[in-house]
């Protein structure tokens, strides 16, 4: 990192090479809908602002929850930049009725969780993805997303019940 602070960019491939993955993992399944190049395109912005914000880093031992925080960051920007493009398009597209309860019960597992965790507000979800998929722990997340480790367990704590909440009115015939 203090090769990096320094400017040095060769510094930066290392880097790439241990977290990119991660980063990548968290901006994909942060970003459902978009390609895949949107996903490596963003990655690649995570790492350029590593190279423009490394001289202010100082948690050594905390680079990968930090290089997540800004991935979900940008992909939260990314995601907002494109539901508004989708807003306005959906005003000047005919809308074409679906039958829910039919719909509902033609999902797999896989589309239920989508669902249910589609009910989250955004940060709960972030909150939720980083512990459950990601792994990190609450210090971890606090440190990710600058919350302090008490709201961390709160949004968890809320997420978890929100899921399981969508997940047993899906398993019933009813949309979450």
């Amino acid at each position: 990192m203090s090769a990096l602070a320094r400017g040095e960019v060769e510094a930066l491939a290392p880097l790439y090479r241990r977290y990119g993955p991660d980063v990548t993992r968290v901006l994909r399944r942060s970003l459902r809908g978009a390609s895949v190049q949107e996903a490596d395109d963003l990655a690649h912005e995570v790492f350029v602002v590593l190279l423009d914000t490394a001289h202010r880093y100082q948690h050594q031992d905390r680079l990968r929850a930090w290089l997540l925080g800004i991935a979900v960051r940008l992909a939260r920007n990314h995601v907002r930049t494109r539901r508004s493009r989708a807003r306005t398009l959906a005003t000047l597209t005919p809308r074409r009725g679906t039958d829910a309860d039919a719909t509902l019960q033609q999902l797999d597992a896989r589309q239920r969780v989508d669902i249910a965790l589609d009910s989250l507000s955004e940060s709960d979800r972030e909150v939720l993805l980083l512990s459950v998929v990601d792994g990190l722990s609450g210090a971890e997340i606090a440190h990710a997303l600058q919350l302090t480790p008490g709201a961390v367990y709160v949004r968890l704590h809320r997420a978890r019940k929100r899921v399981a909440a969508a997940l047993r009115q899906a398993d019933e015939g009813g949309r979450p």
